[in-house]
C-alpha cells in the first residue's frame, strides 16, 4: 500500500471547506420576514377554505335533514334515505376538504394544530360513515347517537391568529 500523507488532509479540507460554505450559505439564505408572511397567508386561506368548505356542507345536511323531518308525507324508511343520503355526502365533501387540507403548509407554530385537524376530521368522516352504514339497513338508532358520536371526536380548539385571519374558521372558534 503507498502512502500519500497529503491526501487525508487535503480531502478532510475539502470536506471542512464544503461544510463551512454550505453553512454560510444557509445563513445567507434564510426565509425573510415576508417570505414567512406570504407563507403564513398561504395556510389561512387554505385553512379558511376548509373551514368553508366543511360549514357550507354541513349546512346543506342541516338543511336536506330539517326538510325531511318537516315533510309530513315522508315515512320512516324515506326519511332515513335522505339523511344517511345527506350525511354521505357530508363525509364526502368534508374528506375532500381534508385531502385539500393536507397539501398545505402551516407554519411551524401552527403544525400541532394542522395534524390535530386532519386527525380529528378524518375520525368526524369516519363517524358519518359508519353512522349511514349502520341506519341503511333501516335502522334509527345510530342517527339518534350520531350527536354523542361526534360530540365525542376530538377536534382542535381553533386558535385564535386563526379564527383572526381565516373568517370562515371564526365559526368554530370558542367565544372570547
Amino acid at each position: 500500500m503507498i502512502s500519500r500523507p497529503g491526501r487525508a488532509g487535503g480531502v478532510r479540507q475539502v470536506c471542512i471547506g464544503v461544510a463551512a460554505a454550505a453553512t454560510v450559505a444557509v445563513g445567507g439564505c434564510g426565509g425573510s420576514d415576508v417570505d414567512d408572511d406570504a407563507a403564513r397567508t398561504d395556510y389561512y386561506a387554505s385553512i379558511d377554505a376548509f373551514c368553508g368548505k366543511v360549514a357550507g356542507a354541513s349546512e346543506r345536511a342541516t338543511r336536506d335533514t330539517k326538510a325531511v323531518r318537516q315533510d309530513k308525507s315522508a315515512g320512516r324508511p324515506e326519511a332515513v334515505r335522505v339523511v344517511t343520503r345527506a350525511l354521505s355526502q357530508f363525509a364526502d365533501a368534508t374528506e375532500i376538504a381534508l385531502d385539500d387540507l393536507k397539501r398545505a403548509k402551516p407554519p411551524d407554530d401552527l403544525s400541532v394544530y394542522q395534524t390535530a385537524t386532519l386527525t380529528g376530521f378524518r375520525t368526524f368522516v369516519t363517524t358519518l360513515r359508519a353512522t349511514v352504514k349502520a341506519a341503511e339497513g333501516g335502522g334509527t338508532r345510530a342517527l339518534r347517537r350520531l350527536g354523542p358520536d361526534l360530540d365525542a371526536v376530538p377536534l382542535p380548539d381553533t386558535p385564535q391568529q386563526i379564527a383572526a385571519n381565516a373568517k370562515q374558521c371564526a365559526r368554530f372558534a370558542p367565544a372570547t
